[in-house]
């Protein structure tokens, strides 16, 4: 009958072969996660607005400006589906190294233009004939999808301020 005589060599040497490829399994299972970039639908989440509103979204890339963008979507009706905002028509985010700038109003329709320049503009509105009150945006800039696809909209009202000038006959030299 055959013995073998150093059984723990032959242990420390199994376990230290063992230990080894384990090692080299984690070294080489490591994920990669750079180049995931997953389709993720295009969602807000709105302040002070119950009814479909419009929005105006430019896209750029990250790190860049502003003024490098391109439209993304104009003029879009966002409607609520269930307990999300969403466009009328499902869009998803763009690439994951691209960033968006967007302008809202409410109701839709509502607004006569919209810029990055000038922002939302009512023109030839009838105050009087308003069965809604007219809403827009602060300007949202640097959204990424990274936050689950949902980009805050906080909304203004927009007769809330009024400008209004005075003539008067007098000389700049009277006072009343």
């Amino acid at each position: 009958m055959t013995t073998l005589r150093n059984i723990q060599g032959c242990r420390r040497a199994s376990a230290a072969l063992v230990l080894g490829a384990a090692a080299l399994l984690v070294c080489a299972c490591k994920v990669d996660r750079t180049g995931y970039d997953p389709d993720t639908p295009l969602t807000f989440d709105p302040s002070l607005v119950s009814a479909p509103f419009g929005v105006d979204v430019w896209e750029y890339p990250e790190g860049g400006d502003i003024r490098e963008s391109t439209v993304f979507l104009r003029d879009a009706v966002v409607v609520q589906d269930g307990d999300v905002w969403v466009p009328e028509r499902a869009v998803l985010w763009p690439s994951r190294d691209r960033r968006l700038c967007l302008l809202a109003h409410a109701p839709y329709g509502s607004a006569s233009s919209v810029t990055l320049d000038r922002g939302v503009e009512f023109k030839g509105v009838d105050a009087e004939s308003l069965t809604e009150e007219l809403l827009y945006s602060d300007f949202v800039e640097g959204a990424s999808k990274g936050n689950g696809g949902v980009i805050p909209v906080s909304f203004r009202e927009a007769l809330c301020h009024v400008d209004f000038r005075m003539r008067t006959d007098a000389f700049p030299s009277e006072k009343g």
